[in-house]
């Protein structure tokens, strides 16, 4: 059997201290909380509390190794390419998994990378990098998403991230409004992507 002291204070029951074998010690409860514990008195909540541990762990170590093999992608907004196209990001079809991060990189400035609205999956997060900024997108939907260089799409600064070789939502980024040139080079991108999955 445990030890417990106990004091009244201001007609409140006041627990100091309580050590029961095979429990966490118990230290200080008072107010309305009277005799509040998380752990029962029976060694079967220890074997709950070792049990609790072990799946967690167990969790942590799975998340862990999704992570391990995530990659990071890096690509450039370039205002011009080694085969002279101007106003490009180095890589226009990006082939990526749920788990990855598309890394945006200005190498030249006046440039920025965001996704446009609408013409991402479901349950995936927009975002929208600041001119001449580093913008990192974490990918956690399989699906399409069209990304632009907000004052180059006209010209045709466009991207298309395809996750998991999964075009379901091809109509959705060719309904999305993307101007001038970059509207043109989605839809090339997009019949890229059903022709040739990888």
């Amino acid at each position: 059997m445990g030890v417990a002291n106990f004091k009244l204070d201001s007609g409140k029951l006041l627990l100091l201290h309580a050590h029961v074998p095979n429990c966490r010690p118990i230290w200080i409860v008072s107010g309305n909380n009277f005799l509040r514990t998380y752990l029962g008195y029976k060694t079967k909540n220890l074997e709950k509390s070792k049990m609790r541990k072990l799946l967690l762990s167990a969790a942590l170590l799975v998340g862990s190794t999704v992570a391990a093999f995530a990659d990071t992608i890096e690509v450039q907004m370039l205002n011009a390419n080694d085969a002279g196209d101007k106003m490009v990001f180095s890589q226009e079809l990006i082939r990526a998994e749920v788990g990855d991060v598309i890394r945006f990189i200005p190498t030249d400035r006046s440039h920025n990378a965001e996704s446009v609205k609408d013409a991402l999956p479901e349950g995936q997060e927009a975002f929208k990098g600041k001119m001449s900024s580093e913008v990192e997108y974490l990918v956690t939907e399989t699906g399409l998403t069209a990304v632009v260089c907000q004052p180059h799409q006209t010209m045709g600064m466009v991207a298309l991230i395809v996750v998991g070789n999964d075009v379901s939502n091809a109509q959705d980024i060719l309904d999305a409004r993307v101007r001038g040139q970059g509207k043109d080079k989605i839809k090339a991108l997009v019949e890229e992507a059903i022709a040739s999955p990888s």
